[in-house]
């Protein structure tokens, strides 16, 4: 299953990183790639040391071959000595790489909305204090902070950086690379207002979380529930005329004075009926002011709203 897993790796992109960073000058047998198997292979088999790695490879010392790790041992020295002086950037170069790739490979439209659309968050890396000393960031605690960007229709990573535990969440979305026409979603950890500034100056969009002791000032707001809240109808059909009556409770599409966009509501009988060979059609509203917690009405001083044309 490892091998069938390791398929879908671009070796051809890897060696070009490979060679961009000189990862294998000087190297005989252990490679770059070899050092990737190896330490894919001990995350996703959970192995907890370089120690309990090299265990795991020695009892499957014949399927190493078949693991594409060929057919000589490895040392716990020299895995430790590769991870320690090879260019770390061959590594993060290609998990880019993978990620744009799995990125356009799983794009999908959930949402509904043009452009793409991501979550950024943190998680905290617990770290043995003894053994890293400089991961403090409580008095008996250690550790360091992975801050991902979640893409939301690929459902997969699309950047990632990792910084010291003790740094704030809102400081780390300086390092994000902004997309035009695109939508981030932060927890009100990042309620940083240069930052998100930033992204309305790429053309971007954001959603954030806002803290209790947020002081703002409402510049444009739109109502985005129905407008008609709910309507009765009572209508009635003779020979002579049609006629019915409504009992409407609305909300106000436009500003009227200082009252902004407030509640109304209307009752009105109408009717359609022959009159001397002509068709005459009768429309007697009468307009209340409602108060939305209670359905208090009370007549209205309003002329007709402005979703009533005047019919003739």
């Amino acid at each position: 299953m490892f091998a069938q897993l390791t398929a879908f790796l671009n070796r051809t992109q890897f060696n070009n990183f490979v060679r961009k960073y000189d990862g294998n000058r000087y190297v005989k047998q252990f490679t770059c790639w070899n050092q990737l198997l190896a330490m894919m292979f001990g995350q996703l088999s959970n192995r907890e040391s370089l120690r309990d790695l090299i265990v795991a490879f020695e009892a499957h010392r014949a399927k190493q071959y078949h693991l594409g790790l060929g057919r000589n041992p490895i040392a716990k020295a020299t895995l430790a000595y590769a991870n320690q002086n090879r260019d770390y950037r061959i590594f993060e170069d290609f998990v880019f790489y993978i990620m744009k790739e799995a990125c356009e490979r799983r794009a999908t439209n959930i949402l509904e909305i043009p452009g793409n659309k991501y979550a950024f968050d943190s998680t905290t890396i617990p770290l043995c204090l003894s053994t890293f000393s400089w991961a403090k960031f409580r008095r008996k605690k250690g550790g360091v902070k992975a801050h991902v960007l979640y893409d939301i229709e690929a459902q997969v990573p699309a950047f990632y950086t990792v910084t010291a535990a003790s740094k704030h969440d809102s400081t780390a979305i300086r390092s994000i690379h902004y997309e035009p026409n695109a939508y981030y979603i932060f927890d009100r950890a990042y309620d940083s207002f240069k930052e998100l500034y930033r992204i309305h100056l790429t053309g971007s969009f954001f959603v954030v979380r806002a803290k209790t002791n947020l002081k703002c000032t409402t510049v444009k707001w739109k109502r985005r529930m129905p407008n008609i809240v709910c309507g009765i109808y009572d209508v009635a059909l003779d020979a002579q005329e049609l006629s019915w009556k409504e009992n409407q409770l609305l909300y106000r599409d436009n500003p009227v004075g200082e009252d902004k966009y407030k509640p109304v509501a209307f009752d009105s009988k109408a009717r359609i009926y022959l009159d001397k060979g002509k068709v005459i059609f009768e429309y007697l509203p009468t307009l209340w002011d409602v108060n939305p917690n209670t359905l208090e009405k009370r007549l209205s001083k309003d002329d007709y709203p402005t979703y009533i044309s005047t019919e003739r």
